[in-house]
């Protein structure tokens, strides 16, 4: 603030001032300045290089500042003084027009006076020793009211423009102060940003750096000259890619790292390369070959097989009822002592044994239980075998569905033949439908590749494949059914003639219209129907 007027800096560094201008000391320069001081009738601010420029009233020599570079100027009546930034010396410049006091021109070869009504400044003798501030030049001498060098420093000799970026500072041996050029260039890492304001090299918070290290993470700069590292890269990483290599750069398990592909019947391990692969397993180590399940076993399911219908497996439910003439190829297993129990229609047949919690089995006319019937004792490890499986089941679809999606789509009903391809999407691909509707006597086919174990697709809502539509698979080694999986949040309707390559695993009830086909298998927590003439084909190996 000056006298009848201020002066501020704004936040780009330039000056700007407001009322009294009538010496010219409200008009600052343009550029950008780190201080700035108004006196009484002129106003000096300090460079962001460290100069000092005036502007205002002059008639005292108070707006003509020295060379060199400060940390700090202050603007007074008819003089101004500042702090010297190489050594922290005070200089003044102007004079005083009191009678009396001192005058300084701020010339060293003029002897300053009042002259009674103004200051005078008359030149020292030739050949008067001074100093003309410049330490290249040795044996100043004053000639004519002026300092003048009487020669030059050696070249090397050390001077200070005050400035750190420039560099080292010598003499050239002909009077000037030379740099050396930016000290940064060509420093250690987060060295290499030159700060003025700081005197130092650091590069800013956040800028790259590399220690040659791949195991201890991403690496930045601090601020500080530092090079930081996040950490292991490899900690909650996917299975098989969880243990840093710093020889390979790659968090790839070791191979025979234990994983879980997914699927029930496969032995599963790490290749060494970042996938998990799984190795089909022995029929006798799967578990049982179930085509219609309750899951879990604490469920309340009824399983229902109409007239002429065949489930050519195992069956597992809270209840299970056979029509006329329907088949079931494997055993036949109610999993409580309920009294629904287990009930046989006239001719039909279970290949296996009926097998109850304790509740009642009951057998029509010439119906038949081939491989016997009765409670647990005789029959204990096949009851045993149900609920195993059906829990099994239920753990298994939680796992399936906690995987991401490759390929998401919304309310889709396949209006004409169609073909999703996910050959590309490694061994377990899964695609999630919000609903999903096959209209009739249309296909959708599921299209996998030679390295497609198996396919999880996952329908939110219903699944509904109208008369003779059909979900398919193609190009998967093994039969498609064996590798397809749909899981189901609401119900399942496969209506008539309709035919479905895979397991359905529905939270609601799965209805199979009359004449329909699965090959694989039907799960579900409510009720599965399995209509007249209708055939669920037990495969050699299904996900459950």
């Amino acid at each position: 603030m000056g006298v009848g007027y201020t002066c501020g800096i704004r936040t780009d560094g330039t000056v700007e001032c407001w009322g009294d201008n009538s010496y010219g000391q409200s008009t600052p320069p343009g550029g950008t300045f780190t201080q700035v001081s108004g006196g009484a009738q002129h106003t000096c601010g300090i460079r962001t290089d460290g100069t000092v420029e005036c502007w205002g009233a002059n008639w005292a020599g108070q707006a003509s500042p020295p060379g060199g570079t400060f940390t700090q100027v202050s603007a007074g009546a008819p003089q101004t003084c500042g702090i010297r930034r190489t050594d922290g010396s005070v200089e003044c410049w102007g004079g005083f027009l009191v009678v009396g006091c001192r005058c300084d021109d701020g010339n060293a070869c003029t002897e300053d006076s009042w002259g009674g009504t103004q200051c005078v400044y008359a030149p020292l003798p030739d050949g008067t020793a001074c100093d003309d501030g410049n330490t290249c030049t040795v044996n100043d001498q004053c000639q004519s009211g002026t300092c003048q060098p009487g020669g030059f420093a050696p070249a090397g000799t050390s001077c200070d423009d005050g400035l750190y970026c420039n560099g080292t500072d010598t003499c050239d041996g002909s009077g000037t102060c030379l740099h050396s050029g930016d000290p940064c260039v060509g420093g250690a890492q987060c060295n290499q940003s030159c700060n003025e304001a700081q005197d130092n090299c650091f590069d800013p918070p956040g800028t790259p750096c590399d220690d040659g290290l791949y195991c201890n993470g991403t690496d930045t700069c601090d601020g500080s000259g530092t090079c930081l590292h996040s950490g292991d890269p490899c900690v909650g990483g996917a299975q098989c890619n969880q243990s840093c290599n710093e020889a390979q750069d790659n968090c790839f398990d070791p191979p025979g790292t234990p994983c879980d592909d997914g699927l029930v019947c496969t032995a599963d391990s790490c290749d060494g390369a970042g996938s998990c692969l799984g190795t089909p397993l022995p029929s006798a180590q799967c578990p049982k070959g179930y085509v219609l399940l309750e899951a879990p076993s604490s469920a309340v399911a009824t399983v229902e097989v109409r007239r002429n219908g065949q489930a050519l497996g195992a069956v597992c439910g809270e209840s299970v009822r056979l029509s006329r003439l329907a088949q079931v190829g494997g055993d036949a297993v109610v999993q409580t002592s309920d009294s629904y129990g287990l009930s046989l229609g006239v001719q039909a047949r279970v290949g296996g044994a009926c097998v109850t919690g304790g509740g009642t089995i009951s057998l029509a006319a010439s119906a038949q239980c081939v491989g016997g019937q009765g409670s647990p004792g005789a029959f204990g490890q096949v009851l045993s075998d149900c609920i195993g499986a059906a829990d099994l089941a239920d753990v298994r679809r939680g796992a399936l569905m906690a995987l991401p999606a490759d390929q998401t789509f919304g309310a889709v009903t396949v209006a004409s033949d169609t073909t999703v391809d996910v050959s590309g999407f490694g061994g377990v691909p899964v695609i999630d439908y919000q609903s999903l509707v096959v209209k009739p006597n249309k296909t959708l086919t599921i299209q996998g590749g030679g390295g497609t174990q198996a396919v999880v697709v996952r329908v939110a809502g219903d699944l509904r494949l109208r008369p003779g539509a059909k979900i398919v698979g193609a190009g998967m080694s093994g039969a498609p059914g064996s590798r397809i999986l749909i899981l189901v949040g609401n119900e399942a309707f496969l209506r008539r003639s309709s035919r479905v390559e895979g397991t359905v695993y529905a939270l609601g009830e799965i209805e199979a219209g009359r004449s329909s086909g699965v090959e694989g298998a039907l799960v579900s927590m409510t009720r599965i129907a399995l209509g007249r003439s209708a055939v669920v084909n037990h495969v050699p190996w299904v996900l459950w």
